[in-house]
């Protein structure tokens, strides 16, 4: 019998765990895939409702405002459901540490994974469904809006491995971190214009680095769209690339803690 390398080994958990997870993630009940499309339509009908009943005008310079929103939403909604939903995997896949070849940092990843694709496809989706009923609506510069995209995704999957570990601890934090999506999802530029916020606040709401990156998103779809602040790719990958590098020390240093709990 062939002795398998350690790459070999890696790649047939991950591909195991990736099943459990695409399966329990679609699976889940009845509502659980057309959700993935039903809740931003929702959301961007409730915005649209809001606006009008607020007498706010429609038109949002540069971008068309169901774009802008769709966009907005979909790449918040993954920032969002690459932390919340990967920081929750170690205790629901604890069972699988009880194999010496699965570690704590695999459910986490794949979950990450599981995210990453899903709301990448139902995005593609929603914007072919949109082309299609003759609401044109393509990237302009594609590769800009794949690197913020992918950038976000990083974002919350490096806070996912942090609070993933710092949950070990206070479990609590389990709780917390969801409650703090809502504030975030107001002051991250998904259902305002930033350029119609007062300039001191719009000016502290520079330092979030979901703002760079949502943004970034829509600039892709919509290049004359008027951001009143220079977008810092920079600045959203540093935030990214140094919550990746903490959250993989953290799961080195608790390893032992995270299978035994």
């Amino acid at each position: 019998m062939l002795e398998r390398s350690s790459l070999q080994i890696t790649w047939h958990v991950w591909h195991a765990v990736f099943m459990r997870e695409i399966m329990a993630r679609i699976t889940a009940d009845r509502m659980a895939t057309p959700w993935l499309i039903i809740e931003p339509l929702l959301y961007i009908g409730l915005m649209i409702g809001v606006r009008k009943l607020m007498s706010q005008n429609e038109l949002i310079p540069g971008a068309d405002v169901v774009g802008w929103l769709l966009l907005g939403i979909m790449a918040f909604y993954l920032f969002r459901d690459a932390l919340t939903r990967s920081m929750h995997a170690i205790e629901a896949n604890h069972a699988l540490f009880a194999y010496r070849q699965v570690h704590p940092f695999d459910p986490v990843f794949i979950r990450a994974i599981v995210e990453l694709l899903l709301r990448t496809a139902v995005l593609l989706l929603l914007l072919f469904f949109i082309n299609l009923f003759g609401h044109e609506m393509l990237p302009i510069e594609a590769l800009r809006g794949i690197e913020a995209w992918l950038a976000l995704w990083c974002l919350g999957f490096g806070l996912a491995l942090i609070f993933s570990v710092a949950m070990a601890v206070l479990p609590e934090i389990g709780k917390v971190v969801p409650l703090l999506m809502l504030p975030m999802y107001v002051l991250s530029g998904v259902m305002i214009p930033l350029q119609f916020l007062p300039y001191s606040l719009r000016e502290s709401l520079v330092y979030n680095p979901l703002v760079h990156g949502i943004e970034a998103v829509r600039l892709s779809f919509y290049p004359t769209y008027h951001v009143p602040y220079p977008i810092d790719m920079t600045y959203l990958w540093f935030w990214a690339c140094n919550s990746l590098l903490l959250g993989l020390i953290l799961h080195v240093r608790y390893k032992r803690r995270l299978t035994a709990q």
